[in-house]
């Protein structure tokens, strides 16, 4: 990530890389080491705070990855969403601004069902 903004020229294949190397190692090989780390220090000499303390942060590890994926994907979602509603703005003949007014405050307007 750091690259990505001391090399701008080269931004869009650090992008890739980045997102290439992040799942095999981010989303596979770190939950990995938390069962080996589990079994590997699973040996007569080493103390149980030590084994215990190498799979918490191993697992604090994979839990921010986690979160790094799902603020990612958000976000693009959000940008995407953003962008196509802009699109369909531009090309309605009809205001959509009382859609996003309505969205901002989270109002919704519904059929009442149970009126006979």
């Amino acid at each position: 990530m750091i690259a990505r903004r001391q090399f701008p020229a080269q931004r869009k294949v650090l992008h890739w890389a980045y997102w290439i190397t992040f799942f095999p190692l981010r989303m596979v090989l770190y939950p990995y080491l938390v069962v080996h780390l589990y079994y590997a220090l699973a040996v007569p000499g080493v103390p149980w705070y030590e084994r215990f303390v190498a799979v918490l942060c191993q697992a604090i590890l994979c839990g921010f990855n986690g979160m790094v994926l799902t603020a990612s994907l958000r976000r693009r979602f959000n940008t995407n969403r953003s962008q196509a509603f802009s699109m369909l703005q531009g090309f309605c003949t009809t205001d959509l601004s009382f859609v996003q007014e309505h969205k901002k405050h989270d109002v919704y307007i519904t059929a009442d069902t149970t009126a006979s």
